[in-house]
């Protein structure tokens, strides 16, 4: 149902009723390492088989799925971090904008810069909440301790 639904959605023009987000037959291949020398060929690992789906404007999606059902992976090739192996992901552009920013994700992985403070971490993670910063400034000291606000 869904795939024939996205098979459909990929035929139709740009229009406001195409979905903002169509992923068609997405297939996903590593090329895993011989178990021994003796081995021929290197065994493929499939993180993903013809996943299809279609995400209208609005609508909000989770994927759900036991460990290495493939999630991490297909949510790595709609927002272009990998390359499926074959089918398609097409992203609706908003009037020549990125096509990406429309979209929320939040990777597995921690999000921690080797390169930051905790103190410029924590002002990173208060911006994007949408914190003042003489409010982020306060909370992050009292946070960590300290005595006085830092205000850049």
């Amino acid at each position: 149902m869904e795939r024939m639904r996205t098979a459909n959605a990929v035929k139709i023009p740009d229009s406001d009723e195409k979905p903002v987000i169509i992923a068609s037959c997405l297939r996903k291949e590593y090329v895993g390492k011989k178990k021994n020398c003796f081995d021929k060929k290197k065994k493929k690992k499939v993180a993903t088989r013809n996943v299809s789906f279609c995400v209208k404007k609005g609508e909000v999606i989770g994927l759900l799925g036991h460990n290495g059902a493939g999630k991490s992976t297909t949510i790595k090739m709609i927002t272009g971090d990998s390359t499926p192996t074959a089918g398609e992901v097409i992203l609706k552009r908003n009037s020549g904008g990125d096509a990406l920013k429309f979209l929320g994700y939040c990777p597995q992985e921690n999000a921690l810069w080797p390169n930051l403070t905790v103190r410029e971490h924590l002002d990173v993670f208060a911006a994007v909440k949408g914190l003042r910063k003489v409010d982020a400034a306060v909370a992050i000291t009292r946070y960590l301790g300290e005595d006085t606000p830092v205000l850049y």
